[in-house]
């Protein structure tokens, strides 16, 4: 289990496997799975393996202080995509919710606090410190955010188009003009705003993407060098490419 990144930026593949959880803390960088830690590297750049300090010669010592960079750029990145990405389709959905609901504030406050509960979730394991790969895969590669997302707007709109038809049908009844106008300005309102918000959040997590895809370009290439140079490391592979 873990995290795989499958993206294609101006026609060049992009395509990188993360099976780990990586945490960054000031005392250094740690890379675990299933909580055993494989490797930790200290705010010193010691290098730990299974425990171990490993002995190392200057040119080894700057790639792991290269390493350690490199990771504690990796995670936020990872973790701005990720919950941007989730974010989009929460936004749109609380658009959507407002709009639909405007006039049932009770309603509305309901969706809008089951999605925020959703976006706590995100956030409580994919941080700019920390990224928990198996939670990760299980939870958002595997698309279970998006399901329950899409559960939630299917709730949502089974309330709310009970309450809507309710509305077209006073408003014709009564012959409100006013009142049907303003559910057909809603609607227009409605979207120009998510085609412009989730357009420019788009442009952002586009941009992110560039800059995670050479993170993880350098990682590989770091750990490739390491692990022909350093017997300890040679079988150590976390940034994997994909065949």
């Amino acid at each position: 289990m873990g995290w795989a990144m499958d993206i294609n930026i101006n026609g060049d593949d992009c395509d990188y496997n993360i099976q780990h959880d990586i945490d960054i803390t000031k005392r250094g960088v740690k890379i675990s799975s299933s909580d055993e830690v494989v490797f930790r590297i200290t705010r010193d750049n010691e290098l730990y393996i299974n425990g171990d300090e490993i002995d190392l010669t200057r040119k080894q010592e700057a790639l792991v202080e290269d390493m350690a960079d490199e990771y504690r750029e990796l995670v936020p990145n990872i973790a701005h995509i990720a919950v941007e990405g989730a974010e989009l389709g929460i936004k749109a959905a609380t658009l959507v919710i407002t709009a639909m609901a405007g006039h049932d504030p009770e309603l509305t406050q309901d969706f809008v606090h089951r999605l925020d509960n959703i976006s706590n979730k995100l956030h409580d394991h994919v941080s700019e410190n920390k990224f928990e790969g198996e939670w990760f895969n299980s939870h958002f590669q595997d698309s279970e955010l998006e399901q329950e997302i899409e559960q939630l707007m299917e709730d949502a709109v089974s309330k709310i188009a009970v309450q809507g038809v309710w509305n077209i049908v006073k408003q014709a009844l009564s012959g409100d003009e006013e009142e049907a106008a303003d559910l057909e300005f809603r609607m227009e309102m409605l979207e120009h705003e998510i085609e412009d918000e989730l357009e420019r959040d788009a442009e952002g997590i586009e941009q992110r993407a560039m800059m995670l895809c050479q993170n993880l370009e350098t990682l590989d290439n770091i750990e490739q060098r390491l692990a022909s140079s350093l017997a300890a490391f040679e079988d150590i592979n976390i940034v994997e490419m994909n065949d």
